[in-house]
């Protein structure tokens, strides 16, 4: 999905990016837990990512920003609640 035809996209792949843009902000919160579960999120959505490319031959890029988009908003809430 092209970020600029978001507004032709059907719901399910609004939904599909919200769920790539939460595993990223639930993988950077992890870290108040445990940081090991922020490396084993990402490398679980990695896996999952690299599945949907062997067999889909869905192109993981776009995910991957998405889920960067999500780890970036956890990461400045976490900062901000440093402050």
């Amino acid at each position: 999905m092209v970020w600029g035809s978001l507004r032709k996209t059907n719901i399910w792949d609004k939904l599909c990016i919200l769920s790539h843009v939460f595993a990223g902000f639930l993988s950077c919160l992890a870290v108040v837990i445990d940081p090991v579960l922020t490396i084993i999120g990402f490398l679980v959505f990695s896996i999952y990512e690299i599945n949907q490319q062997i067999h889909k031959h869905d192109f993981f890029d776009e995910e991957f920003i998405e889920f960067g988009i999500g780890f970036f908003i956890g990461v400045t809430l976490l900062l901000i609640g440093r402050w």
